[in-house]
């Protein structure tokens, strides 16, 4: 099975060479690693560039944000699965083989993760726990407790199309994708983690802390949410 593992990136020259480090040393040469660069002004595409590897392949981004980055990304993935990145993360030893694993007899899989600080201090083993991840839709509906950055699924299941929405403000990439998966496929949840994810000031996303969201903006969340996935119904391949 091919992975195609999609990093959006956006002036991360801190952090991204131990997170393409991590991934390529995980990486079997047919895989690839797709970088989607939204117009970093600091040295990050000088960073990716020097690893002069052939399974990395970098892209100009739409300069729309993280979800339409993500989409650039998509569109050119000619793995048989995808999974998404951060800049500025580590993974674990395993976690290729997890995913390439599991999506043998599963749609999606989403992993745990500790947490690290910008100086690699593990703050927390199990991001689960911590924010007590449910594994169901009306739980993640409620309070989706899940990180982007953790999912991988068969693109076969979610078509050649990454059909969200392009504004992650309007509704964040990995809240229509769980409620998706969780409501249509059927989901492994790794309760090893297999992923650090770094929290730090310049974060995109909140990553499980306290919202700062309005309850107004978080109900229109969930109501795009829903008609999101119900509409998706119509253009799901049907398997």
């Amino acid at each position: 099975m091919k992975l195609s593992i999609l990093l959006a990136s956006f002036n991360g020259e801190k952090y991204i060479s131990r997170q393409i480090t991590s991934i390529l040393d995980q990486l079997s040469p047919n895989d690839e690693l797709i970088i989607s660069d939204d117009g970093s002004t600091d040295k990050t595409l000088e960073v990716a560039n020097s690893f002069n590897d052939e399974r990395i392949s970098i892209l100009k981004g739409p300069r729309e944000g993280i979800n339409s980055n993500f989409i650039n990304a998509y569109e050119n993935a000619s793995g048989e699965a995808v999974l998404f990145s951060d800049q500025d993360d580590i993974w674990l030893p395993g976690r290729a083989q997890l995913y390439r694993d599991k999506l043998k007899t599963h749609d999606f899989v989403i992993c745990d993760a500790e947490i690290i600080d910008e100086q690699n201090n593990l703050l927390t083993f199990s991001y689960f726990k911590k924010n007590q991840t449910s594994k169901t839709f009306l739980g993640n509906l409620i309070r989706c407790r899940t990180l982007g950055c953790c999912m991988g699924f068969r693109k076969d299941a979610v078509g050649q199309h990454l059909k969200i929405y392009r504004d992650y403000n309007t509704l964040p990439y990995d809240y229509s994708l769980t409620i998706l998966s969780l409501l249509y496929f059927k989901v492994y949840f790794s309760t090893k983690a297999y992923h650090q994810y770094r929290r730090h000031k310049a974060n995109y996303s909140e990553g499980g802390e306290k919202s700062k969201n309005s309850l107004w903006k978080m109900l229109m969340f969930r109501i795009r949410v829903l008609a999101y996935v119900f509409k998706a119904k119509k253009w799901l391949p049907k398997n």
